[in-house]
């Protein structure tokens, strides 16, 4: 009897750390699917930022990088760190959504751009690819890499990108465009906002008049008059062809709204005698 009382007495012991290893995170990139959901927060599985980033470093080593016991690497720049040519060799593995989503509301020093960077790397899984770009864009614009967040944000339009959430891509596209100090040096852009309204920033694409167009209504509604009348003439200067009846509206609110009412009777009788033209 006591031999049995002794031995169940170990056994009550040792259970729980049994049990808690029996519920440690496999290793392996592959298996850690279970522990990061893709349809919440990566923190409300109980990891660690720092495991975290762990992961995600993990996911983008070698071979025997993966074969490696886990241990938290000790930067808040795992993704960073890696360089472009391990970026390249990462796997887009849906895990990584999560853990690029935590670091993206993380705001230790560097957080962001890994974020930003696992993001590119999702963007290379077909169904994960414009929730991936969309998220890119966001995280670039947010650290200020204002032609990053372009060029996710155009090839998200050029991926076909429907709906809603086309909406909001052209919304936010328009906003780094009305956005005038692109080198955040404090000072207003000298050549704004016609230089970033050109093909190098906003490209010939089948949807770049229509961005150019939502950035001139946001100049509008903030009474940025001077930008949005330079808006005006480059949209007519690149694009000579289309009709320019849609900005008709726009250039009236701006001459009611700046009080030249002389500049508006002269407007509405042009765009009167256009409209009633046989």
């Amino acid at each position: 009897m006591r031999l049995l009382l002794a031995a169940l007495a170990v056994w009550v012991l040792l259970a729980p750390a049994a049990h808690a290893q029996r519920r440690r995170p496999a290793s392996s990139c592959w298996t850690t699917r279970a522990a990061f959901s893709v349809d919440r927060d990566a923190r409300s599985s109980g990891w660690s930022r720092q495991q975290i980033r762990a992961r995600a470093r993990r996911c983008c080593g070698s071979a025997a990088e993966r074969r490696r016991p886990a241990r938290a690497h000790p930067s808040s720049t795992a993704a960073t760190s890696l360089g472009d040519a391990a970026l390249d060799r990462c796997t887009p593995d849906p895990a990584l959504l999560s853990a690029a989503e935590a670091l993206y509301e993380d705001f230790s020093p560097g957080s962001l751009e890994s974020s930003r960077r696992l993001y590119l790397v999702l963007t290379r899984s077909p169904s994960l690819r414009a929730l991936a770009l969309f998220r890119a864009g966001r995280a670039a614009f947010r650290a200020s890499r204002y032609a990053d967040a372009a060029r996710a944000f155009g090839e998200l339009l050029d991926s076909g990108a429907r709906g809603p959430l086309r909406d909001d891509v052209v919304l936010r596209y328009a906003a780094i465009l009305t956005y005038d100090d692109q080198n955040e040096d404090q000072v207003p852009d000298a050549d704004f906002p016609d230089a970033i309204l050109g093909p190098a920033f906003l490209p010939e694409r089948p949807w770049a008049r229509e961005v150019a167009v939502a950035a001139l209504r946001m100049f509008v509604e903030e009474t940025r008059f001077a930008p949005a009348s330079a808006t005006i003439d480059v949209i007519k200067r690149r694009w000579p062809s289309a009709q320019t009846s849609d900005l008709d509206a726009f250039v009236a609110d701006i001459l009611e709204r700046s009080n030249r009412y002389d500049e508006l009777a002269v407007h509405s009788s042009r765009r009167a005698a256009l409209q009633h033209r046989p």
